[in-house]
């Protein structure tokens, strides 16, 4: 009876933990940058953007847990200085979308109106560039599955994990997780069906994601390329090291 009561627990409080989105004001977004707002009043598509140099690549970052599209500003202004284009989404329950439930088939969902939005107006511009799709941690599975669906040029994987149920085993190996949890966020099932050049990243010392999960999702992917950030863990891949950095910023240089 207690280990029922305790299953229930979990079924219940799973989603706020899978999902802690961060409370309070999100940062001004500065004047050289712009928000992007498609959807509908019901089911609203938010993100921000920083446009690049003409036939420039343009960067689709999904973040990780805890942030929101607006804390990626630096991110984009890195980007910018080299003529690349930035464009982070917001999640639902998320910031600006903060009144809509999280789910991982809603977020599937924005995501790909606002890829599909971006891809078409690379089709109507003159010299328009490739999407690179990013994805750190919790949206490393949002980036796998918009290149699975066949979206972008290429795909970088930061941190990612190989299924959130795997996820939910590591934490909680005594629960019947795939009874549980509903999400999935299935990355390595979905990884042999994404053919565009892929690198992943992740920290030798991630306390959060296993380090061989990521390795197991490099060598699931047809394309890809494994890149271990020696002394990083979970948070701060780049800022660690800028060898990382600088071979991201050749990977999106690439798509040109």
């Amino acid at each position: 009876m207690l280990y029922l009561g305790l299953c229930l627990v979990a079924r219940l409080m799973y989603p706020s933990a899978l999902y802690p989105a961060p409370h309070g004001a999100a940062p001004r977004l500065p004047s050289t940058w712009s928000e992007v707002s498609l959807g509908t009043n019901e089911s609203p598509v938010v993100a921000v953007r920083r446009r690049g140099a003409r036939g420039a690549p343009t960067v689709v970052w999904f973040h990780g847990n805890a942030e929101v599209c607006e804390d990626q500003v630096s991110r984009g202004d890195h980007f910018a200085a080299q003529g690349i284009g930035f464009v982070a989404m917001e999640y639902r329950g998320y910031g600006k979308v903060g009144m809509l439930t999280p789910s991982e088939a809603g977020i599937y969902a924005d995501a790909e109106t606002l890829v599909k939005h971006l891809e078409a107006e690379v089709r109507d511009a003159d010299g328009g560039g490739s999407l690179v799709l990013v994805g750190y941690s919790l949206g490393s599975a949002i980036a796998a599955e918009m290149a699975a669906r066949g979206h972008g040029a290429r795909v970088a994987l930061v941190a990612p994990f190989t299924s959130m149920h795997n996820m939910g085993r590591k934490f909680a190996p005594f629960l019947p997780i795939s009874i549980l949890m509903t999400e999935r966020y299935d990355t390595l099932s979905k990884a042999p069906a994404i053919h565009q050049a892929a690198i992943v990243f992740h920290g030798e010392h991630d306390e959060l994601v296993p380090f061989g999960m990521g390795k197991a999702v490099a060598a699931a992917l047809p394309n890809a390329r494994f890149s271990p950030v020696a002394a990083a863990g979970h948070a701060g891949i780049f800022t660690t090291s800028p060898s990382a950095l600088a071979e991201l910023d050749a990977f999106v240089a690439a798509a040109r």
